[in-house]
């Protein structure tokens, strides 16, 4: 993943042994944007379906 932070771009990369991520729905432009706790959520490893 690249993100834009005020100083310059960070690269955030996270190898899975089995699996995928579960990724949020896509605006209309295919982009996604995401909260910094739904990322760690993510990445942790927690279904995003069991928080609504």
């Amino acid at each position: 993943m690249l993100v834009w932070e005020q100083g310059g771009f960070m690269l955030y990369y996270k190898r899975l042994e089995q699996g995928t991520f579960e990724l949020p729905k896509q605006r209309s432009s295919g982009e996604i944007e995401l909260s910094w706790e739904t990322l760690v959520l993510m990445i942790a490893g927690i279904k995003l379906d069991l928080l609504l």
